[in-house]
């Protein structure tokens, strides 16, 4: 049985592991200043948007979900007579309509999909399940890394989802924006306050910068930290003592909305690095995807890990 993990692109993994593993990614859509686009952007493309300020504050950008139509036309074209097996994986439903219109799809993909295997010579039947992420970004790609490692081990299809949700409770996922006030004006124009106007206000004023956590179904500010890199500096060193007393999956995930290459001034980067080869770690290293680049903005960080143990201690 051929298997594949799809993901919309809000899931951050490298473009060659992307490629040297069965996983597609759907892309979500975004606009800037009105004008429309799907987000099939390259690495190297997505660095030129995040440098050319393009969304910046004085832009009007926006990430959009992925319609019902668009996703059933991906399946129909892309997976259906290319794989016997789908696991749709999206970002937290809390944070996005896109899981419940991947679901909207699934039912017309599981009526139509039979003659479009019977015109590619295929009798056995296709399926499909849809799971809720209940993470962002770097999260995303730590859960579609640990599905592909199950996958490879073996493990059925009848209970890959359950593994897999079970997982899910041990993904840790957080987040540092580089610009605060950035983040404020994306929360105001989408009327959320998970992230605090007050935070928002003191990160502004007194140079605090919020910890954002993304897991477990929940978007919360649980540390507040001076100075950015600071703030990136003690996620770096968080993940590496976790790291040290034992993760629940051997990888970390790490993306930036920005070249990659500027990770290596933090010094907790480099600490991250030595101890990860010296604990037998695996780091995917990525771009940051266009729906993270507009919701925290040009030069956040995104990071996930597998712990049972959420402290929170920064």
């Amino acid at each position: 049985m051929k298997c594949v993990v799809v993901v919309d692109s809000s899931c951050d993994l490298p473009q060659d592991y992307l490629q040297s593993n069965p996983i597609l990614v759907l892309p979500l859509n975004f606009s800037i200043d009105g004008k429309k686009a799907v987000d099939t952007l390259s690495s190297v493309e997505k660095i030129k948007m995040y440098s050319r300020e393009l969304l910046g504050r004085d832009h009007n950008v926006e990430s959009i979900p992925s319609s019902p139509a668009q996703v059933y036309t991906f399946f129909m074209n892309h997976v259906v007579t290319q794989y016997d097996f789908a696991l749709g994986q999206t970002v937290t439903q809390s944070r996005s309509p896109n899981y419940d219109n991947w679901q909207q799809a699934s039912g017309q993909i599981q009526t139509d999909y039979h003659l479009k295997r019977h015109d590619a010579g295929l009798t056995t039947p296709f399926s499909f399940r849809v799971i809720n992420s209940g993470t962002f970004f770097a999260g995303q790609g730590l859960l579609a890394a640990y599905t592909i490692e199950r996958l490879k081990q073996g493990i059925s299809k009848n209970q890959i989802r359950a593994v897999v949700e079970d997982f899910k409770q041990d993904i840790n996922a957080f987040a540092v924006p580089r610009d605060v006030a950035y983040l404020r004006e994306r929360a105001r124009k989408k009327g959320d306050s998970s992230v605090g106007l007050l935070a928002s206000m003191i990160g502004k004023t007194l140079d605090i910068s919020p910890v954002i956590r993304g897991d477990s179904d929940s978007t919360e500010t649980v540390a507040k930290i001076r100075g950015r890199d600071n703030a990136v500096n003690r996620l770096f060193d968080y993940t590496t003592r976790h790291m040290q007393e034992g993760l629940s999956f051997p990888v970390v995930c790490i993306s930036i909305a920005d070249e990659p290459a500027t990770l290596t001034m933090f010094a907790g980067f480099d600490t991250l690095l030595e101890q990860a080869k010296a604990h037998g770690v695996k780091v995917l290293i990525s771009v940051m995807g266009m729906a993270g680049g507009i919701n925290l903005g040009p030069g956040s960080i995104c990071i996930s890990f597998a712990s049972k143990h959420k402290d929170y201690d920064f």
